[in-house]
C-alpha cells in the first residue's frame, strides 16, 4: 500500500507543479495584467502629425473579402487598388475614406468565381468600377482603443449604412507606424446581389488594412 502511494505521488507531483506555475485554468486564457501589453498613456505617446488629412499609401494598404459557398466553405479574394484618406485631428475627431478599385478584384479560388463576382449578377465592375466606404466621425480614443465604425458603403451604385469594427491600434501612431485595421461584413442582398442564393451565402466578410503616407496630406 505504501509503495502504491509513493507511485501515485510521483505521478501527481508534476501536475501539481504545473498548476502552481500556470495558475488556475481560468487564468491561462488571459495574460496577467502586469505582462499584457498596454497602450501608451495619452500624455506620453507621440501625437499624430497636425495636417488637414493623411493620404492612404496604396502600396502598403489592402482590402480582402471572403465569400461563402454553401457546399464548399469560404473562398477568399482581394482588391488590389486602395486609396483615400484619414481626415481630422485629435481635437476635432477623425473620418476615414477608403476607395477600392473593383476592377482590381482577384480571387484565390477557381477562375469561374472571379468571373462570376465581376459579372453584372454581382459587383458589375465594368459599370461600377469603384467601391467606397466613408466613415462617420469618431474620436481619438476610438482610433487607439478600437470600437464600432459606422459609415456609408457605396457598392454597385447603391449607398447603404454599415457598421464595421475598428480594431485596437498596435502602435502610437496608427496608420504611420502600424496598420489601421477594419473588419466587418455586409449583406450582398442589400446591394442588389441576389443571384445564386442557393449556392452563395448572403454575408460577405470584409477586411481593410490601411497605411498612411507620412510625407503627403490628403489635400
Amino acid at each position: 500500500m505504501a509503495r502504491h502511494d509513493r507511485t501515485r505521488a510521483r505521478l501527481v507531483a508534476p501536475w501539481l507543479l504545473a498548476l502552481a506555475i500556470l495558475g488556475s485554468p481560468g487564468s491561462i486564457a488571459a495574460a496577467p495584467a502586469d505582462l499584457a501589453p498596454a497602450a501608451a498613456p495619452e500624455s506620453t505617446r507621440p501625437a499624430m502629425p497636425d495636417t488637414p488629412g493623411h493620404a492612404i499609401d496604396g502600396r502598403h494598404s489592402s482590402a480582402s473579402f471572403v465569400v461563402t459557398l454553401r457546399l464548399r466553405g469560404g473562398v477568399a479574394g482581394r482588391i488590389a487598388g486602395v486609396a483615400g484618406a484619414l481626415e481630422g485631428s485629435a481635437g476635432t475627431g477623425w473620418r476615414v475614406q477608403v476607395r477600392m478599385d473593383a476592377l482590381g478584384l482577384r480571387f484565390d479560388g477557381p477562375r469561374w468565381m472571379e468571373r462570376t463576382t465581376r459579372s453584372a449578377s454581382f459587383l458589375a465592375v465594368d459599370r461600377y468600377p469603384s467601391i467606397r466606404f466613408e466613415s462617420d466621425a469618431f474620436d481619438d480614443a476610438t482610433l487607439y482603443a478600437g470600437g464600432a465604425l459606422h459609415g456609408q458603403l457605396t457598392l454597385r451604385g447603391l449607398r447603404r449604412p454599415v457598421s464595421f469594427a475598428l480594431l485596437p491600434s498596435d502602435c502610437a501612431r496608427p496608420g504611420l507606424d502600424c496598420d489601421i485595421r477594419v473588419d466587418g461584413s455586409l449583406s450582398r442582398r442589400e446591394f442588389g446581389m441576389t443571384a445564386y442564393r442557393a449556392l452563395v451565402a448572403d454575408d460577405v466578410a470584409l477586411r481593410i488594412r490601411v497605411r498612411l503616407r507620412p510625407d503627403a496630406s490628403a489635400r
